[in-house]
């Protein structure tokens, strides 16, 4: 990795770390929903329709944690699990 890309990794982990805890958040789908909130209009929807979108949201969490990590590789940044 060339030094002068440092500030731009530094600033992907950062990302990738924020959206992997979100993604943790919302997977866990705990009693109460709590990781994940979903609003029309300024009003919180019941945990049906929480759970009806929690798919969607974990395959965009997912897809923008892979942008990430394409990203971190061309770097060269080894990217662990």
């Amino acid at each position: 990795m060339k030094l002068s890309n440092f500030d731009r990794v530094q600033q992907l982990i950062a990302k990738r770390t924020d959206l992997t805890v979100k993604l943790d958040h919302i997977s866990t789908g705990n009693y109460d929903n709590s990781g994940l909130g979903i609003t029309i209009r300024g009003q919180y929807q019941d945990d049906d329709m929480i759970n009806a979108c929690r798919q969607g949201a974990r395959m965009e969490m997912e897809r923008r944690i892979r942008e990430i990590e394409r990203e971190l590789t061309l770097l060269g940044v080894i990217v662990e699990e």
